[in-house]
């Protein structure tokens, strides 16, 4: 079975110096071939991958999905202007009462985002090993950074981790404390990150949400929609017919 790595939001397929679509065609091509020797294959596509009927055409089940970027070429007056003003109120009202800090208390920011998830019923499909070992990692390669909204009295609030490849820098999850009764320390923490893919040169990725409660607030920050495709294509039949038998179970 060909699946996704925990925590991965795309993963290819990527072929090096190949510009011509009709070239990279034929070398996808080549690896659908070899894809139809796996039970089960499942995989997301980078956004703006040309090449999804491809995978339809071969008999690939393909889910739409949606998330949001932004692009910060402009300046930064011309990127908060974008910003919807109730949002950006709530900016302004996190920066004037909290301190942004760039934090490495990796166990801290651990415990803030499995507590956020407990308060809200959430159950991770990620464990708190995997995401030590993977901020730690990040860190080190200096691909990643904690932020963190503290108070006054250096309580913290609300904490965010980051983490970045060449050319964009993704909003991987966040926390809250019980400190937090608005959106204003999240809000703050959001824009500080903007403005730190803009000085890397970086688009933002808020890696999407299906939700709309989610979606509407990441589209508050001006950020724009972009589509990007999961294909699955399960070529075992008693795999077809358990997964059959769990969709029916699922929607009971």
């Amino acid at each position: 079975m060909a699946v996704m790595p925990e925590m991965t939001l795309y993963s290819g397929p990527t072929s090096v110096n190949v510009v011509e679509e009709v070239e990279l065609e034929k070398h996808l091509s080549i690896l659908l071939d070899k894809f139809d020797s796996y039970a089960s294959f499942k995989q997301t596509l980078y956004p703006h991958f040309p090449l999804v009927q491809s995978f339809r055409d071969r008999g690939y089940h393909v889910k739409r999905r949606r998330t949001y970027q932004i692009h910060t070429e402009q300046s930064e007056e011309e990127l908060l202007a974008r910003i919807k003003k109730k949002r950006r109120n709530c900016v302004r009202r996190g920066l004037r009462t909290y301190d942004i800090v760039k934090n490495e208390h990796i166990e801290e920011q651990v415990r803030i985002v499995f507590d956020t998830l407990k308060r809200k019923g959430i159950n991770p499909n990620y464990n708190e090993k995997l995401l030590r070992d993977l901020m730690e990692m990040a860190i080190q390669r200096d691909q990643g950074q904690i932020l963190t909204a503290v108070s006054e009295d250096r309580s913290v609030v609300a904490s965010i981790f980051l983490v970045w490849d060449e050319s964009v820098m993704y909003y991987l999850l966040g926390g809250y404390t019980e400190l937090d009764t608005s959106s204003f320390a999240t809000s703050s923490l959001i824009w500080t990150a903007i403005l730190h893919a803009k000085q890397k040169g970086l688009v933002f990725d808020f890696e999407g949400s299906m939700i709309e409660s989610i979606a509407a607030f990441f589209r508050s920050f001006g950020a724009m929609e972009v589509p990007y495709y999961t294909v699955e294509k399960v070529n075992s039949l008693p795999l077809r017919i358990l997964k059959r038998i769990k969709r029916i179970y699922e929607s009971k």
